[in-house]
This record gives structure tokens, C-alpha cells and sequence, in this order.
């Protein structure tokens, strides 16, 4: 797979709007539902997907260690504009 980053004018951090097939769906609202001891958003944080990868397709030992198939990039609300990379596990759709 071949995985296209950038770091697009006027953005933080480079990302890819690649699309897995299955994960969470790029433009999609999404908040965090669980979290670390030293993550920065807390549980309840909005954001939006930018992009997503099949970590399983990539390699199977990096989704075995982090317990997750899908990883995103997300930009989050109260950060505008700044792509930050998040395993599948800690985020979900709004209820």
C-alpha cells in the first residue's frame, strides 16, 4: 500500500486523507471516547477524520501492539488546522 502524506499549506503536521476501506469515513464528526493518562484531548473532545489507514494492511505487529485495525488522523476542534494521528480505539461517532 502506498500511503501519500503531505503537509498541506496552512496545516500542523502532515497527514493523508487516504480512506480505509471500513474505518470511519473521512470528513465524519467523530469525539473522543476513551483516552491515556498523557493524551492531550480529553474524553468528550469533537473533532473530524482527515484521513484513516488499515493498520492490519501495513503491518500486522504495529496493529497488534497498539489493539487497533484502523489509525486516523483527526483535527480536532479546539485545534484548527493541526492533524494529529490517533489509534481507532480512542475515538467514536457522536451519540
Amino acid at each position: 500500500m502506498k500511503l501519500e502524506m503531505a503537509n498541506e499549506p496552512g496545516w500542523i503536521g502532515g497527514f493523508s486523507r487516504h480512506q480505509a476501506r471500513g474505518a470511519i469515513p473521512n470528513g465524519s464528526r467523530i469525539m473522543k471516547t476513551r483516552a491515556e493518562p498523557r493524551d492531550i484531548n480529553a474524553v468528550g473532545a469533537f473533532g473530524t477524520v482527515l484521513g484513516s489507514i488499515d493498520a492490519r494492511e501495513v503491518d500486522a505487529a504495529f496493529a497488534k501492539r497498539m489493539s487497533a485495525d484502523y489509525v486516523y488522523w483527526v483535527e480536532w476542534d479546539d485545534a484548527p488546522k493541526c492533524a494529529v494521528f490517533i489509534v481507532g480505539w480512542k475515538i467514536g461517532r457522536p451519540t
